[in-house]
């Protein structure tokens, strides 16, 4: 029997181990290529470590970093953070959003792309040894999914099969092409139930978010520390409310979504323990118990982020990772 696993950057625990969790927030990030934003560039790793300290005095035990290729993640950095704090850091693999890909991405196949995923969730990042533990944040935009973010969705769903790790997505608009996403990880092989959906928390309109919720994935509700051009924490809390209701309470997962340098509290922002200080509160007061409220923060995410880890390094080791993604292959994209 395989172990099921959650891989940190301090390593791989227990599921069970990992305590509250917010499943989409960035600890340092720059998207200044993609925004040219100054308020975007956050970068300050002693600060993050201040503002990750205030989650850890509120009760928070592991937050999912999903900074990935495009937001220049810092593996090192995170690995000192979670030292410092003692806050279980789990760390993304992949390729952001088409704005921030980068050139190599075009001139590299499917088998290719998926290798490399399959290298740093089995071995590490460049030469740091540090492994990822999710595959995401990868992201569509809007309209259509393009080729280019085809070809990413296509890489990490191979990626997926050889380690069983799970995929992270980005949806743009509220959940929107979120059905396509599955759709397109479904073609190649990937259960639904291994796939986060992020963004889904602002809207329960056009039945998307059931939809999702009834395909099977993790229902990522992690617009929480957004407040300008986002509905009211009020209306977020009636949509998950509305989801317990609907019977899809075992699907959701709770997160900030930080990323910008004024929703840390030094800047006066709600910081990472918002969750748990400001939204938990709003779900009680709608009669949602303690119960539920484990459900999300420390049930649930220990269930979607964990995997037979060890396994697939073993496996990787035994078969070699060209070999391993080829085996995963289907036959139609087999010169992909």
């Amino acid at each position: 029997m395989n172990e099921m696993q959650v891989v940190t950057v301090l390593g791989p625990v227990r599921p069970d181990e990992l305590g509250i969790t917010l499943s989409h927030d960035h600890l340092l990030s720059d998207g200044w290529t993609m925004t040219h934003d100054y308020g975007t560039i956050v970068d300050d790793e002693q600060l993050a470590g201040e503002e990750l300290q205030l989650y850890a005095d509120a009760g928070g035990g592991t937050i999912c970093d999903p900074t990935c290729v495009g937001l220049r993640r810092d593996p090192e950095a995170l690995q000192r953070i979670s030292t410092r704090t003692g806050v279980k850091v789990v760390m993304g693999s992949g390729w952001y959003r088409e704005a921030v890909y980068p050139a190599e991405l075009a001139e590299l196949s499917v088998r290719a792309l998926a290798a490399q995923l399959v290298v740093e969730l089995t071995t590490g990042v460049g030469d740091t040894g540090i492994r990822a533990g999710f595959i995401g944040e990868i992201g569509t935009e809007r309209g259509a999914i393009s080729p280019a973010q085809e070809r990413v969705f296509r890489a990490a769903a191979r990626a997926h099969l050889v380690t069983g790790c799970p995929i992270l997505t980005h949806t743009t608009h509220f959940g929107e092409l979120a059905l396509e996403q599955l759709e397109l990880l479904r073609e190649e092989g990937v259960d639904p139930s291994t796939v986060i959906v992020s963004h889904l928390g602002d809207r329960y309109r056009d039945n998307v978010v059931p939809t999702v919720a009834r395909a099977g994935a993790w229902l990522s509700i992690d617009n929480l520390g957004f407040v300008a051009g986002y509905a009211p924490l009020e209306v977020r809390a009636d949509n998950v409310l509305q989801l317990w209701k609907d019977g899809f309470g075992e699907r959701i997962l709770l997160s900030n979504d930080i990323c910008n340098v004024d929703q840390l509290t030094r800047y006066g922002g709600p910081g990472y323990a918002n969750v748990i200080e400001s939204f938990v509160p709003l779900l009680r007061e709608r009669g949602l118990g303690d119960g539920e409220i484990d459900q999300m923060l420390r049930v649930n995410p220990a269930a979607a982020f964990a995997y037979p880890a060890d396994e697939a390094v073993r496996h990787v080791a035994a078969v070699g990772v060209e070999q391993a993604v080829a085996l995963v292959s289907t036959p139609r994209n087999q010169f992909s």
